[in-house]
């Protein structure tokens, strides 16, 4: 591999979002944000590293498709 783009995601105001929703609805939000970037991930070539709190580290071989990936 010649080129790699790293990629971290965020959510903004989670913190708030989980103490106004309470944890058990604020979880499952969570969780399906993560199956989207998931699955969006590998659609644009890329892999999840690893998930921290709210935010994913994803990788790709290919700058433009970690761009289109964020955009998407």
């Amino acid at each position: 591999i010649t080129n790699m783009a790293i990629l971290f995601t965020d959510l903004k105001g989670s913190t708030r979002f989980y103490n106004e929703k309470g944890d058990a609805f604020a979880y499952k939000m969570v969780s399906d944000h993560f199956e989207i970037l998931i699955e969006n991930a590998y659609k644009f070539e890329g892999a999840i590293v690893k998930t921290i709190g709210d935010a994913v580290m994803a990788v790709f071989t290919s700058p433009l498709n970690s761009l289109e990936y964020a955009l998407a």
